[in-house]
């Protein structure tokens, strides 16, 4: 019976969201008064130095203790990869 309606919750909040984000999709797309230009102004060095790669940086010692990087996504918790 607790299995069947856990499957239950899971399927309609799982609906919800579907059904969510299609509202959502369709007040998205672009209409006459979008403040956003489709055409922002860079310069062509502008948007090149967008795509170029960084230089690589390497860290050691105590600077690793304070080093995270999240490795989760939404509703993934609080789940990162630390330095040391």
């Amino acid at each position: 019976m607790m299995r069947k309606l856990s499957t239950t919750i899971i399927k309609f909040a799982a609906l919800s969201l579907f059904v969510g984000s299609l509202f959502t999709a369709q007040g998205a797309k672009i209409r006459e008064e979008h403040v956003i230009p489709a055409d922002k102004g860079l310069s062509q060095n502008a948007v090149r130095k967008m795509y170029e790669r960084g230089k690589r940086q390497t860290y050691q010692g105590k600077d690793l203790d304070t080093i995270g990087m999240s490795v989760g996504s939404i509703a993934a918790g609080q789940l990162y990869l630390r330095g040391d």
